[in-house]
């Protein structure tokens, strides 16, 4: 029996399921504040490298979907399967949430800019039926 007929998954999933392997066994990389992160937004030099990262943490996630997807799991967030956002959407997400209540709370906390990143995916694209989404403010 080959391997397409053993396991389901694309090419395009296998490929992620491979990366996520291969970066749970890289380095931790320090997380990027999001005082740091607004920093960067605000300087002209850094602008590009923060809407970069902020996009890099989007695809992630994304990619993190499509494996839970792939195995049943409850997913991170529930956004329209074609939807296909760039990195100043990404960056208006995340200045959204920034700009709302828990916003200064945030900012207090030192919130990782990639647990922003999440919060707001969630908010936007919300699952419609219970326990489809993982909550990670609990």
């Amino acid at each position: 029996m080959d391997w397409n007929a053993r396991c389901p998954m694309t090419t395009s999933m296998r490929a992620a399921a491979a990366l996520l392997a291969l970066l749970a066994c890289a380095p931790a990389a320090d997380a990027v504040e999001i005082g740091d992160y607004e920093a960067m937004l605000a300087s002209s030099s850094a602008v590009r490298d923060a809407k970069w990262y902020v996009k890099g943490v989007g695809d992630a996630y994304g990619v993190t979907n499509a494996v839970l997807a792939a195995n049943g799991k409850p997913l991170l967030f529930c956004a329209p399967r074609q939807l296909s956002m760039n990195a100043d959407d990404l960056v208006d997400l995340v200045k959204r949430e920034m700009e709302s209540p828990i916003g200064p709370q945030l900012r207090q906390r030192k919130m990782p800019v990639e647990l922003v990143v999440l919060v707001a995916l969630q908010k936007a694209f919300p699952c419609a039926q219970p326990g489809g989404q993982l909550d990670v403010l609990k």
